[in-house]
């Protein structure tokens, strides 16, 4: 596996919170595109958080090779439900299903 991890285990599978690494993450030179999380593939550095039978399942923190960060509620190793995006210009307050926006609560630009 070209992944670590550090936390709790139930039945030889990763449960409760813990923290997993990518060995090998993918560079993301540019800004990463929050409206589907599909595309993200090994561009993340790490996550922090809740898993449930070795998935990302619960409240964490998926970190991206750029620096951006998203925060909020994972399902099945997916963004899924509530979570704010990172981003280098914005903190986006949103709704993903199954790795999807599907809508803004609220956009904080920086500056």
């Amino acid at each position: 596996r070209d992944r670590s991890t550090w936390g709790g285990f139930k039945e030889d599978k990763f449960d409760g919170q813990g923290v997993l690494y990518n060995e090998e993450p993918e560079a993301l030179e540019e800004e990463f595109d929050y409206h589907d999380f599909n595309q993200l593939e090994g561009k993340w550095t790490h996550y922090e958080g809740e898993f449930k039978n070795d998935n990302k399942e619960g409240k964490g923190v998926l970190y991206l090779s750029n620096g951006e960060r998203y925060e909020g509620e994972f399902l099945e190793d997916k963004v899924h439900g509530r979570g704010t995006f990172h981003s280098k210009k914005a903190i986006i307050e949103a709704l993903w299903e199954e790795d999807k926006l599907i809508s803004i609560q609220n956009i904080q630009e920086l500056s």
